[in-house]
């Protein structure tokens, strides 16, 4: 029989890295709707090394600001991605400019990680594994609008609010209070009650 295998102890990379930031913050569709990635990744010497289930979500990243490349000309497709360079995507996704070297405390700062997380993260090339435990936390994260992920996706639509609130991601908003209708007194009325 065949069975899935998530591989979480397999190296990440600098493409699968962008494919699933694009998953987290529900923009996969919009990748996918790109036309013309081809000649988006052209400006990269290595563009043909990119792999074809990346090309939209790398044109898509790169189109909107998320990635720039590598110094030397190249997107470094297969290259070790760390937790500075995901975290910095994050970042980049959530609206902010962040400092590459201390882009994990920045995301822990936006409650996408926690302090130690960022630590431990920072210079780690990173495994599947710590993918799926940032990718969680970015859940938590707030953008420069100060709404957090979860709450944006349930906004736009791509998840269930019931299914985001059952799992605790989403805390229920507090219902205002109503605020007592001041209340209109016919003091001729009221003298004639108390007689």
């Amino acid at each position: 029989t065949e069975t899935f295998d998530p591989d979480l102890g397999s190296a990440l990379n600098r493409e699968t890295g962008v494919v699933m930031l694009l998953r987290i913050f529900g923009l996969e569709a919009n990748a996918q709707a790109i036309t013309d990635a081809d000649a988006v990744l052209a400006k990269f010497s290595d563009a043909s090394s990119i792999s074809s289930w990346a090309k939209n979500a790398v044109a898509y990243a790169v189109t909107n600001g998320l990635v720039q490349g590598l110094p030397d000309g190249t997107f470094g497709p297969k290259m070790a991605l760390n937790g500075k360079a995901y975290s910095a995507l994050i970042l980049r996704q959530l609206g902010y400019t962040p400092d590459y070297d201390n882009a994990p405390a920045e995301l822990a700062d936006r409650g996408g990680l926690t302090p130690d997380e960022a630590t431990r993260f920072s210079d780690k090339e990173l495994i599947k594994d710590d993918l799926v435990g940032i990718s969680f936390g970015t859940l938590s994260a707030t953008d420069k609008d100060g709404k957090t992920v979860i709450g944006s996706l349930v906004g736009r639509g791509i998840i269930d609010e019931t299914a985001a609130l059952d799992t605790g991601l989403l805390t229920p908003q507090a219902t205002p209070t109503p605020t007592p209708s001041p209340i209109s007194v016919n003091l001729k009325s009221a003298m004639a009650i108390g007689r």
